[in-house]
């Protein structure tokens, strides 16, 4: 790193002085010093950005920002790549990170905004399911609890048997419905459950849930929420 450090210093006018910041970003990157690796990154970027390693810096950057949580950058950068780099094989990963930021900068309506983009971007592709989960999780977070539901059962019924995705999708569901006070609902979701996933421990977690609510509803009688919700 050193060695960089010092062509980059002594050199400044160098026709190699770009691959030399790119090297030293790299070796910050894959070493975890992620903050001098970001302004390594930026040093090179803001002296070229067409370059043929300017995609890869660039997508370290988004990365470097996330590491150090500094996700506003990494949210602006990600929509500079898009501009860039629309044919970076990076690029629909970017789609579905941008929502994925946003939600945990805690701003939901445009978490909610940046997967819809994202599922008009990605779909047919392997990352469309973690922006389907993620624009339920944005609804959720913003207290949008029919619209997730909404948006998890579809994940849960167009998955593969055996994803991954589609049993979480069901469990949220369960939980979004909860909050809905569709109690009826959520133990149908939970005991489906428990019949896919037995023993595991999302099945489990299930089996918990739904003893807890069926405890509730002893307590306090049988509960009525809103009109069942049709995904179809």
């Amino acid at each position: 790193m050193q060695a960089f450090e010092r062509l980059v210093q002594q050199y400044p006018d160098s026709p190699l002085r770009q691959e030399a910041l790119f090297e030293l970003a790299n070796a910050y990157f894959q070493a975890e010093f992620y903050d001098q690796a970001a302004d390594a990154y930026n040093r090179m970027l803001e002296q070229d950005t067409t370059s043929q390693f300017a995609a890869q810096a660039m997508w370290n950057l988004i990365l470097s920002y996330e590491q150090i949580q500094r996700l506003d950058s990494a949210v602006r950068t990600m929509r500079v790549f898009l501009t860039k780099f629309p044919d970076s094989p990076h690029v629909v990963r970017v789609w579905v990170k941008i929502g994925d930021d946003l939600n945990r900068l805690g701003e939901f309506p445009a978490a909610v905004a940046a997967y819809r983009q994202a599922l008009d971007n990605v779909a047919g592709t392997p990352e469309e399911p973690d922006a389907r989960f993620g624009l339920g999780e944005a609804h959720f977070n913003a207290g949008q609890y029919r619209e997730a539901v909404i948006e998890w059962l579809k994940l849960a019924y167009h998955s593969q048997s055996g994803s991954r995705w589609g049993v979480t999708a069901l469990f949220r569901a369960a939980k979004a419905n909860e909050k809905l006070g569709q109690m009826e609902d959520a133990k149908m979701l939970y005991r489906k459950i428990i019949t896919m996933e037995g023993e595991s421990d999302l099945g489990r977690a299930a089996a918990l849930q739904l003893m807890g609510i069926s405890g509730q509803n002893l307590d306090s009688g049988s509960e009525s929420g809103p009109s069942p919700i049709d995904t179809r």
